[in-house]
């Protein structure tokens, strides 16, 4: 059995193959764990780091050569890699006949000044260098509501260079369309345990870390999973010491919105027509969506997935969303420079990458312990999908909306990565950087 991309299974995943190979099985794995950065479906580097004393006996075959990268961006990334002091170690050598490869990291002092040097840099590298638009990737970290590709757009665009954006996914991917999606799967599997911690986690109930934390912890001590431990806090909200009546009253008025539904939803999901499927969907919609135009975006995406499927009933709905969101492949733009966020990057290849927002408010931002260190191999991995240039972007401001963005959300103040603090090579100022292509 030959796995691919071990660095991404999680504890479930790795059951599963452990049992395989009780039956017999020879297993072949290939990964590399400082390319694990699927923390939050509970991936962990672990996984591949354990491999030889999970599967004893067992032999290890690395492979040293990067083909991708130039010299000085392989000694950046490695940079970072090494600051996990758990990482496997591995020799990693460029390819014969790489050059030493362009790496810059620019700062500037706000959100202008940083998209149109982007800007004048890609101009520079197509117009004077000789990269094709379809060369350059431009990556950040996220861009929630486009506040940070809109504005690169802008300046691409008075630049006039091709730019395509490539991060929006879609509208089921965050917020108030996760919501929606949670509440039809409740209301087609009841006691969807994900469904319902997606609901808890989404909405704005002031349920945070600590709350899932006891829930996990109940769950164990009780042998529950999540959907019958939330059942039983409603009827005993003391078992949760503090907290428990305030995770008590959100979860019954996540099931209150259900019943509320229940009728509706029975009426069309029987009628076999995809048209009252869509109704539903719009009444549900209002009650769960507050925004007009995130209502428009998520309605419009089911109705495309309605008419695409033939779907006549929520369950073959829901298994068509499944799959549509499971299978997404990532399309470049051939024409153009194209913009998307890290993970969404992994496997890709560019001539040039410009990394942006390379600030600790984002990376890691409020992520600590073992997701700091997803964050950390994030940054990795978006450094190593460059070829031959590699600019990394940062600012001491951020004003206008992006003031809201990061851990700091509301604050102006911004502060270089922790991950490239010490990193062998010091930031130069990108104003003057950008000046000196002219």
């Amino acid at each position: 059995m030959l796995i691919d991309e071990y660095q991404d299974l999680n504890r479930c995943d790795l059951s599963v193959i452990s049992a395989i190979r009780d039956r017999g099985v020879e297993i072949f794995g290939a990964g590399d764990d400082d390319q694990s950065i699927y923390g939050f479906r509970y991936a962990h580097p672990e996984g591949i780091r354990r491999f030889d004393e999970d599967h004893t006996p067992a032999s290890s075959f690395t492979l040293g050569t990067c083909i991708r990268c130039d010299r000085k961006i392989i000694d950046l990334a490695l940079f970072i890699a090494n600051l996990d002091p758990y990482r496997l170690e591995k020799p990693i050598e460029p390819r014969v006949g790489a050059g030493d490869g362009e790496v810059y990291l620019l700062r500037f002092s706000d959100q202008l000044c940083e998209a149109e040097g982007v800007a004048h840099l890609c101009k520079y590298l197509i117009g004077t260098e000789g990269y094709s638009p379809k060369d350059i990737l431009i990556l950040m970290r996220s861009d929630r509501n486009g506040v940070f590709s809109s504005l690169l757009r802008e300046y691409l665009d008075a630049y006039s260079v091709p730019v395509a954006i490539q991060v929006e996914g879609t509208p089921l991917d965050q917020g108030d369309g996760r919501i929606l999606l949670s509440f039809l799967r409740l209301l087609v599997y009841n006691g969807d345990s994900l469904a319902l911690r997606t609901l808890l986690m989404t909405r704005e109930n002031g349920i945070g870390n600590e709350s899932f934390s006891h829930i996990y912890s109940l769950a164990q001590n009780i042998s529950q999973n999540f959907s019958n431990t939330a059942h039983q806090i409603i009827a005993e909200p003391e078992l949760i010491p503090r907290i428990g009546s305030r995770i008590s009253g959100e979860i019954q008025e996540i099931l209150s919105i259900i019943q509320a539904n229940k009728d509706s939803f029975e009426a069309a999901n029987s009628s076999l027509d995809p048209r009252n499927l869509l109704i539903f969907l719009r009444d549900l919609a209002n009650h769960v969506i507050r925004e007009n135009s995130v209502k428009t975006d998520v309605l419009d995406y089911l109705g495309m997935i309605l008419q695409e499927t033939n779907a006549t009933d929520f369950g073959t709905l829901l298994r068509a969303l499944s799959s549509s969101l499971e299978n997404e492949e990532q399309e470049l733009d051939s024409d153009s420079v194209n913009i998307m966020t890290m993970h969404k990057a992994k496997g890709l290849t560019s001539e040039a990458v410009i990394v942006v927002a390379a600030e600790d408010e984002y990376i890691p931002g409020r992520q600590t312990g073992e997701k700091e260190g997803d964050e950390r191999r994030l940054l990795y991995v978006s450094l190593s999908r460059a070829r031959h240039f590699l600019a990394v972007t940062y600012c001491d401001y951020r004003k206008g909306l992006q003031r809201h963005t990061g851990r700091t959300s509301g604050q102006t103040r911004r502060t270089l990565t922790r991950f490239l603090r010490d990193a062998p090579i010091r930031p130069i100022d990108g104003i003057r950087f950008i000046n000196s292509l002219d």
